[in-house]
């Protein structure tokens, strides 16, 4: 199943937040968080994620962490870009 950056966002920060206390690097962290709600179906196909500059934000990390997860994503075919 393939999701779709459309129009609209869910706020991640009210599902997830990534902790500096875990091992697993903060990108990978964010991925599977975004995953989980794919999983859970809270995310929807054709439901917009929020921009790397507003993740970034949100979780407060560096905007490329979330460029990186997002990498991350698209590379397991859970997200895709056009």
């Amino acid at each position: 199943m393939k999701f779709e950056w459309t129009n609209y966002w869910v706020p991640m920060k009210e599902f997830f937040v990534p902790h500096k206390d875990n091992d697993q690097p903060k990108y990978l962290q964010i991925a599977e968080g975004i995953k989980d709600l794919i999983r859970k179906k809270i995310l929807k196909k054709g439901e917009k994620l929020p921009s790397s500059r507003n993740l970034s934000q949100q979780f407060v990390c560096h905007r490329q962490t979330v460029t990186l997860a997002f990498d991350e994503l698209i590379s397991g075919g859970w997200i895709y870009s056009e």
